[in-house]
């Protein structure tokens, strides 16, 4: 992983400058919307439910929060085995301009 390099500063594929703050921070969010797209989809929630529910809770306050919906549903792809499928495209950026 990156920050076994300890870098001072690290440029991202996107985005801007970042240290290693901003790298734990990405990795935390990470893990912790896995934990919930889990738990959500272990109770049956649908995707697109579970996103609505994550993007006002605990990450209503982030910028571009829109973007859950397209993690949550890669995420659940994965967790029906079914990574390499094809994403609804435009399913997402319908529910990426509702929570907006």
């Amino acid at each position: 992983m990156i920050l076994e390099l300890d870098p001072e500063v690290i440029v991202p594929g996107h985005g801007p400058l970042t240290d290693r703050r901003g790298v734990e921070q990405m990795k935390d969010y990470l893990v912790t919307i896995a934990a919930e797209a889990r738990t959500l989809f272990d109770e049956g929630v649908p995707a697109d439910e579970a996103a609505r529910k994550m993007a006002g809770g605990r990450f209503a306050s982030l910028p571009d929060r829109e973007r859950i919906a397209v993690n949550v549903d890669t995420l659940y792809r994965e967790f029906r085995g079914e990574l390499g499928a094809s994403a609804d495209i435009m399913a997402l950026l319908d529910l990426m301009a509702e929570l907006a």
